[in-house]
């Protein structure tokens, strides 16, 4: 589907065809001062379209306007509050600690942290996901290729047989063994 192109309002031809309408009362100009936001609706009596609201008490909606913005105003010191600690986890998460840690060390629940955590990387504080280091992981891949089966693993780095089974089912899943 091609579009014809707007004709131009310095066009002479157009330009006496909006006058035409104007003249007629076909097309009303809008009002010194509307704003788009308000909108238009048609009024079937003038047979035009109308700025919504005419007739009502625009000092009015300028006060709901200075008192919304009032609000928003009263709520910094606690968004800046709240991108500070964002900022503070990452930070703390870039430099190594689990999300766990996190918590314990800034006494807030995961699940906030967690939250944090998607706030930043939604924000760009955190570019991407850097995976954690896995030194139990990668020794227990280590002592599985060099023959041992989990329970001497286990027994070698000190910890449950189930930890084991469970490292080398997460490192099969993901194509490490």
């Amino acid at each position: 589907m091609s579009m014809l192109p707007l004709p131009k309002p310095d066009d002479p031809e157009v330009r006496a065809l909006i006058d035409a309408a104007l003249a007629e009362g076909r097309v009303t100009r809008v009002p010194r001062g509307a704003v788009s936001h308000c909108g238009y609706v048609w009024c079937a009596e003038k047979n035009t379209l109308v700025l919504r609201g005419e007739g009502h008490d625009w000092h009015a909606l300028n006060r709901r306007s200075h008192a919304r913005r009032q609000a928003i105003q009263a709520r910094r010191p606690q968004i800046e509050a709240k991108w500070a600690r964002v900022r503070e986890v990452a930070q703390r998460r870039l430099d190594g600690m689990a999300p766990k840690a996190i918590a314990e060390a800034m006494g807030l629940p995961r699940s906030t942290v967690y939250a944090d955590l998607n706030a930043a990387r939604q924000a760009g504080i955190i570019v991407e996901r850097q995976p954690m280091p896995a030194p139990t992981r990668d020794a227990v891949l280590a002592l599985r290729r060099q023959g041992l089966r989990p329970a001497a693993i286990a027994e070698k780095l000190g910890i449950g047989e189930a930890t084991v089974r469970d490292k080398l089912r997460s490192a099969r899943k993901a194509g490490l063994l």
